[in-house]
């Protein structure tokens, strides 16, 4: 066996292993099954609904099903192949999940390895991520993140190789399918995370950046053609049933101060070892500075890097490809913050596919350190490197106790034991008004309209017709055609709107987690 094949062999053998062993940490972590939130309902109720025939939608309060247009399908489409052979959804999406991760971390070093040449630098990256707190503990909820992550890291890993090809012949039949199947990618990342924008717009700056403006127009009409497909078909869907592509329509709020501090911790926490506090002990405001000159660095580095794709000098264009994905992304995002949905905050879930791409841009400055460095210094690299990997081992092996010893959300045992779910479930059949609809559909499978308060929390403006709302709510209540079932009594009590709403209003039962308000029996 050639040198070559051996090291190809024990590549292949370690990227393996370390995919085994994160979805091994992964399942370790969750023996109670993964956490439930909000969106995790979303998802499931999608599947279920393609599953029973009735559409991909959700089950309004009064029973009927209301198409589904903020939450694209991906996710719930692949929890339905697995309805399709009796799996539910529950169950179905940690197995999804389980598999999603080591495709992840397999996918991360593949990346790395054909961005740097050095199956080293595969390895790192894919150990990064495999032992990543923050990344395990995306894959450790029912969310669509790592099947948004796969399809993402799978198109820029064929565009890296769609531009090796280019490089040996431009024309080759192998070099426009993978052009073809880096749009489909694209485009399936896209009907599962709408942010997968991200991912078109690097490509197409790229696509866009080397060769005669023939071979440019041709490139990305062939990748754009392959993704808008998948893209154009959903958005016709949704405009048809609702009138609105995405159910979110334009406006500015500008990004709360709390909301870029959370953000700051968690992408340094992504970064340092959780067992030494290092960003407490050192100022926010040095932190933010860092975070600036990083950022401002990266656009220095793509718009060098472009300016040598422009001129034909295409050998490091994965490189870019990924450099260009985080910067699209993170506009995206703040974009989104700003002008579309002011609820969203710089969680781990958000910022999943930015984590993804740092651990291999790490994989490559280290690879680049290694070759520069002469043979005094190497060393010094590698046990650098091998460093990291350790902190983050440690951080994932902390966090993996942390999430086995509850479950999470809506899966904890908080919620499993909560007396007022619990009395909820043997009310009578009565329309339910609720703080926590998800939980009341998941739980106690009864159907509930949300208590919704004075403002938005996606627009910051002030909910139209309100007022109207809250006296039909309260008439409602009053003559026993309803019941209110809140669990966040502590915090809605000290409100005036709640105060107001249930003034008068009998209390059926108060529990330590909730309460419930109405004129029916104990």
């Amino acid at each position: 066996m050639s040198a070559d094949r051996t090291r190809t062999y024990m590549f292949t053998v370690l990227l393996i292993v370390l995919a085994l062993a994160g979805a091994a940490l992964a399942a370790f972590s969750t023996p109670k099954g993964l956490g439930l939130v909000n969106d995790s309902v979303a998802y499931i109720n999608g599947a279920r609904g393609l599953v029973e025939g009735s559409g991909y939608g959700r089950i309004a309060g009064d029973g009927t099903i209301r198409p589904v247009t903020h939450f694209p399908p991906g996710f719930s489409v692949v929890l339905a192949l697995f309805g399709m052979f009796g799996v539910k959804a529950i169950p179905a999406a940690r197995i999804a999940n389980l598999a999603l991760f080591a495709a992840n971390i397999a996918l991360a070093g593949l990346l790395a390895r054909r961005v740097t040449r050095s199956g080293a630098a595969g390895l790192l990256a894919a150990a990064l991520f495999a032992f990543s707190d923050a990344l395990l503990g995306v894959h450790a909820f029912v969310l669509s993140e790592p099947l948004f992550l796969v399809l993402s890291l799978a198109g820029m890993l064929v565009l890296a190789r769609y531009f090796d090809l280019h490089i040996r012949s431009p024309r080759a039949p192998a070099a426009t399918l993978a052009l073809v199947a880096a749009g489909d990618l694209a485009g399936l990342a896209y009907l599962t995370r709408y942010v997968g924008v991200a991912l078109l717009a690097a490509a197409v700056a790229l696509l866009a950046f080397s060769g005669t403006w023939k071979e440019r127009l041709r490139r990305v009409a062939i990748f754009l053609g392959s993704a808008l497909v998948w893209i154009l078909v959903w958005t016709v869907r949704n405009a048809s049933l609702t009138g609105s592509a995405t159910n979110r329509s334009l406006a500015y709020h500008a990004i709360p101060a709390q909301n870029i501090r959370e953000g700051l911790r968690n992408l340094w926490g992504f970064l340092l070892p959780r067992r030494i506090p290092v960003y407490d002990l050192l100022p926010e405001a040095l932190w933010a500075v860092l975070t600036g000159l990083l950022l401002a660095g990266l656009v220095a580095a793509l718009i060098w890097g472009l300016r040598r794709l422009w001129r034909g000098q295409t050998g490091q264009a994965g490189a870019w490809l990924v450099g260009l994905h985080l910067a699209a992304y993170l506009a995206l995002i703040v974009f989104s913050m700003t002008f579309v949905d002011a609820s969203t905050t710089f969680e781990d879930r958000i910022l999943a596919p930015l984590f993804a791409d740092v651990t291999i841009l790490l994989a490559w400055g280290f690879a680049g350190l290694a070759r520069r460095a002469g043979g005094a210094l190497r060393p010094a690299v590698i046990i650098l490197a091998l460093l990291l990997v350790l902190t983050f081992a440690d951080d994932a092996r902390k966090v993996a106790l942390e999430l086995r010893v509850d479950g999470q959300g809506f899966a904890s045992s908080y919620w499993t034991n909560s007396q007022t779910m619990d009395h909820t479930r043997r009310l009578p059949d009565v329309t339910i008004y609720s703080d926590r609809i998800s939980a009341v559909t998941l739980l106690a499978d009864r159907q509930a309209y949300a208590l919704l308060s004075p403002v938005d929390p996606v627009t910051r403006e002030p909910r139209p017709n309100f007022e109207k709302t809250q006296r039909d709510i309260r008439a409602a209540l009053l003559d026993g055609r309803a019941v209110l079932v809140v669990f966040a009594i502590d915090e809605l009590e000290g409100q005036q709107w709640f105060r107001d709403l249930t003034g008068g209003v009998p209390l059926v039962a108060r529990y330590p987690d909730g309460a419930i308000y109405g004129r029916v029996q104990k």
